[in-house]
């Protein structure tokens, strides 16, 4: 522990935690590396590419989204490949009624981390995507995961993308600002 920088050991128990616990399969969904897409190099880290963890967490394939997010134990992962060390916004694709908002949530790649409360879009059905915070990276594979920071009340949120993009560039097409 004491010989090892903060991203190393993030990795090992990162390695430790992925073994204790196989992620869960199901149809449509198949993880993969996320490499950097467009040409400002965002990170598109879609619900169909993500490594799923935890009791109550599904791959919904009709909705090409992460649902029934209501454990503490639940959690979403990707591998990603990120192009360069810098700041970089983060865009979040979500819904969420207005009886189940305001669950906090964390967002950690590598050893950066990005806490804030999921906002209401209203319904299930009615999907919101908007600028979350940003975060500094480290250039290099890393792993992102996305969690509930505290046992959510009823479910989290239903998750299709979290995108990643390098600060100062234009959101991805669909996605807005603060």
């Amino acid at each position: 522990e004491t010989s090892l920088d903060p991203q190393a050991l993030a990795d090992v128990v990162s390695l430790i935690v992925q073994f204790r616990q196989p992620a869960k399969p199901f149809p449509g969904n198949e993880p993969r590396l996320v490499e950097p897409s467009g040409d400002n190099g965002d990170l598109r880290l879609q619900a169909s590419a993500a490594s799923i963890f935890g009791p109550s967490l599904v791959f919904e394939s009709n909705y090409g989204n992460l649902g029934f997010w209501s454990n503490i134990d639940d959690r979403a992962q990707w591998h990603v490949e990120v192009p360069a060390a810098g700041r970089y916004d983060v865009y979040l694709d979500w819904a969420v009624p207005d009886g189940t908002a305001n669950n906090p949530y964390v967002l950690q790649i590598g050893d950066s981390q990005l806490t804030g409360q999921v906002a209401s879009t209203g319904s299930w059905d009615q999907y919101q995507q908007a600028r979350i915070g940003n975060l500094t990276l480290k250039a290099g594979k890393q792993i992102a995961v996305f969690r509930a920071a505290a046992a959510p009340s009823n479910c989290l949120l239903d998750l299709r993308e979290i995108c990643i993009v390098p600060a100062g560039q234009q959101p991805p097409a669909g996605f807005t600002g603060e």
